[in-house]
């Protein structure tokens, strides 16, 4: 059961005006993101110009992120990592374990890997399934049913049919900047294991962060 109720409501005002008068936005038109938490958690960090890391563990799944850059001179770099689809593929995936010097590949005879969120340059993050080919893997290209490995990430198990369900996440490491007295808002997407990471471009930056999850 949800202990709390969360609201996450964008207001953006656009007024010819300096005192916002006569806006020619409504802000009132914008829905709120309404949320049901079982916790959050609220910090408020000075971010330097080396990395500032938040444990987010205590989260097994992300609502929200709000992360406001108090700084009126300097920007903020945000780390993160952004889950897009996890699905089981049960009796579908083939693994290939090429030669030394040439590129691994997964296989799928079912399902879209491009629509379930694999990017070049991106990752997948294997579990389960019967071939002991759990990791997490960088994708130098791939198709709708084929992802190409990069060329050091080796695939550790066994080559042929997977006849489990092993579960399959698409996964991409971002950096977004912050600028100076700004504000980044995020869903639903954020990897709470691999935490939250902050850097100040050029001075010290005050910053607020929320986080709301499960």
């Amino acid at each position: 059961m949800s202990n709390y109720y969360a609201r996450v409501a964008p207001r953006i005002l656009i007024s010819r005006s300096s005192d916002y008068s006569n806006p020619e936005t409504r802000p009132d038109t914008v829905d709120a993101y309404e949320l049901t938490p079982d916790e959050y958690m609220q910090r408020s960090v000075q971010v330097d110009t080396t990395l500032t890391s938040l444990d987010l563990d205590e989260f097994t799944s992300i609502d929200s992120i709000t992360v406001k850059n108090k700084s009126t001179t300097s920007a903020v770099n945000v780390l993160l990592t952004l889950i897009n689809d996890s699905s089981s593929y049960s009796g579908l995936i083939t693994w290939t374990d090429n030669v030394a010097g040439t590129a691994d590949t997964i296989t799928t005879s079912s399902g879209d890997f491009k629509l379930a969120g694999g990017v070049p340059g991106g990752f997948v993050r294997v579990t389960g399934g019967s071939n002991s080919q759990a990791g997490r893997y960088m994708i130098y290209s791939l198709t709708s049913s084929v992802i190409t490995l990069a060329i050091n990430d080796e695939l550790p198990g066994t080559t042929g049919a997977d006849a489990g369900a092993p579960t399959l996440q698409f996964e991409s490491d971002v950096c977004i900047r912050i600028p100076a007295d700004s504000v980044l808002v995020l869903g639903a997407s954020v990897r709470p294991a691999s935490g939250l990471s902050m850097q100040a471009v050029t001075t010290a930056s005050d910053v607020d962060v929320i986080v709301t999850g499960t």
